[in-house]
């Protein structure tokens, strides 16, 4: 049995990575950058497929954390409008998943969790607005 968290992360990863028009990181982004809107992958979560059999199936979740960094005041249109673009890449249309699943994987039952926002002040000068929206999809190791 193999883990799948590095797996599933990168392969949203390089489903949007160019493919959106803001940057993506898969690393802590430092607050100083100089990108002020882009798309952090966030906290994982992994459990056990109900419905599969023994361990070999898991289902997997991953927040995505759409950041808009400014002065004094960030708007949520700009991060909705990534949000957008994300759930497009992903869901093009009503049977399609545009994550390449790597080779002894399966990706199945992929679904829009959850979304909500998150505004925060830092200083009079500066504010972030975070959107965090989360995957999740069935993953099982083919043997």
């Amino acid at each position: 049995m193999k883990d799948v968290d590095k797996i599933y992360r990168l392969a949203i990863f390089n489903s949007l990575n160019g493919n959106i028009s803001v940057p993506i990181f898969d690393e802590v982004k430092k607050i100083g950058s100089a990108a002020t809107v882009f798309v952090l992958l966030g906290g994982q979560r992994t459990v056990q497929d109900p419905t599969a059999d023994l361990l070999w199936g898991r289902r997997c979740s991953i927040e995505l954390i759409i950041t808009h960094k400014t002065g004094v005041s960030a708007t949520k249109d700009i991060i909705d409008d990534i949000s957008n673009e994300i759930l497009e890449k992903l869901f093009p249309d009503y049977d399609t998943f545009d994550v390449l699943q790597p080779e002894g994987f399966q990706f199945a039952n992929p679904s829009f969790e959850t979304g909500f926002i998150n505004p925060l002040k830092i200083s009079d000068t500066e504010s972030i607005m975070a959107k965090v929206i989360t995957i999740s999809m069935n993953i099982i190791q083919q043997f």
